[in-house]
């Protein structure tokens, strides 16, 4: 979508990404933000993740303007002298970093929709220059005031239950070491089950059951110290 054939460099558009937690929104989101061609294609590129914090229930718009000041290399004074000039200082501050450039922000888990407005949810994103942003959100509401329709992409958990059963192996043996525990495959319609279709699920439980295997090789040898090695 970023990089489709007769995307016009002086265009401006917005792409959300939504879906439960855990289904993949962003692990997509960067593998996009990281890829060859996007990299050639946008500068600046910002990533900057909106979980919700204590310190954004005041002002969120603000805070997400700030951070993105920040990820664009303002000086963390500089910022302090230009919010004294409220949103519309920041905004503008903003503008000038990104002024005929064509940048990528990702607003990784964007919650909320009320620190945006329908006709102003851009507002300091200069227009023009072939900019892009993405939302990951878990909101289809969100999406809908970000972006135009046909630039949602919903994300549902994997239909095919192999794909979860295969992270979890991939992170319980990313050691190089692989299972040779006969009673593995047992663990299989277990793990297919709970993970229920989650990309993450599967990343966590391998992590647990990855720990439980290291603790228990640990109590059966024995701690090996630097002196012994």
């Amino acid at each position: 979508m970023l990089l489709q054939p007769g995307k016009s460099s002086d265009s401006f558009q917005a792409i959300a990404i939504i879906g439960m937690s855990g289904v993949g929104k962003t692990t997509l989101a960067q593998l996009v933000y990281t890829k060859e061609e996007v990299k050639t294609q946008f500068l600046p590129r910002i990533w900057v993740s909106l979980s919700p914090q204590p310190n954004m229930a005041a002002n969120p718009r603000e805070a997400i303007v700030k951070k993105l000041l920040a990820c664009l290399g303002v000086e963390t004074d500089i910022i302090s002298s230009i919010e004294n000039h409220g949103l519309r200082g920041l905004l503008y501050a903003l503008h000038l970093q990104l002024l005929g450039k064509r940048y990528l922000i990702v607003l990784d888990d964007l919650w909320d929709s009320n620190p945006w407005h329908d006709n102003d949810a851009w507002d300091g994103l200069p227009k023009g220059y072939g900019g892009s942003v993405v939302i990951t959100s878990r909101s289809e509401k969100v999406a809908n005031i970000m972006s135009r329709e046909d630039n949602v992409l919903h994300l549902q958990p994997h239909k095919n239950p192999e794909i979860c059963w295969c992270i979890f192996k991939d992170e319980v043996e990313k050691d190089g070491e692989e299972l040779d525990d006969d009673n593995i495959d047992k663990l299989k319609p277990e793990v297919e089950k709970k993970t229920a279709g989650l990309a993450l699920a599967a990343k966590v439980m391998g992590e647990i059951f990855y720990e439980k295997r290291k603790a228990k090789e640990v109590s059966e040898h024995g701690e090996i110290h630097p002196q012994e090695s």
